[in-house]
């Protein structure tokens, strides 16, 4: 005879039991993944109640179906660097790109890209996350304009000089 399990761990079991019985289980997984995280970091003494370890695992199961997604989408611009003039090209587009910007600019975008968060970054930079997300943003349609950026130290000297005259 099997003691029942106590209350959450019970309800992580029957999800468990659940995904078992399931064919595609990327997003669930993960899904289930999220309410242990969340079951094991509530204060001893104080479980999650049914309603937020669903929430829990509803919302990281859409945020791993989203970047599934993503992924998919992204696949065939990536297969481009599979062959070696695809990826000479890239190469190519990239170090272009770079001497488009300023080096505080190529850093900024290239943290982002990395999936830096804008919060860490204004903290680390002393800045605030919505100046970010508007610099990072005028970066990118520089970029997709295939304009230069110029510096904003540059572009502080040359007002400088500007008044003087």
């Amino acid at each position: 005879m099997m003691i029942g399990l106590p209350y959450p761990w019970d309800e992580y079991a029957r999800r468990q039991a659940k995904l078992a019985r399931t064919i595609r289980v990327g997003d669930q997984s993960w899904g289930l993944e999220a309410g242990l995280n969340r079951i094991v970091s509530a204060p001893s003494g104080c479980p999650p109640t049914r309603d937020e370890i669903d929430r829990a695992v509803a919302s990281a199961s859409r945020r791993e179906r989203y970047q599934a997604g993503l992924r998919l989408a992204n696949l065939a611009q990536n297969a481009v660097t599979a062959h070696p003039e695809g990826a000479l090209l890239a190469l190519t587009e990239l170090r272009t790109a770079r001497t488009r910007l300023p080096q505080d600019g190529w850093a900024l975008l290239s943290e982002v890209a990395a999936g830096r968060n804008y919060e860490q970054l204004a903290a680390e930079l002393g800045a605030r996350a919505g100046a970010l997300r508007a610099r990072v943003l005028r970066l990118r349609r520089a970029l997709i304009a295939r304009r230069p950026v110029r510096s904003r130290a540059r572009m502080r000297d040359r007002r400088g000089a500007a008044r003087r005259r």
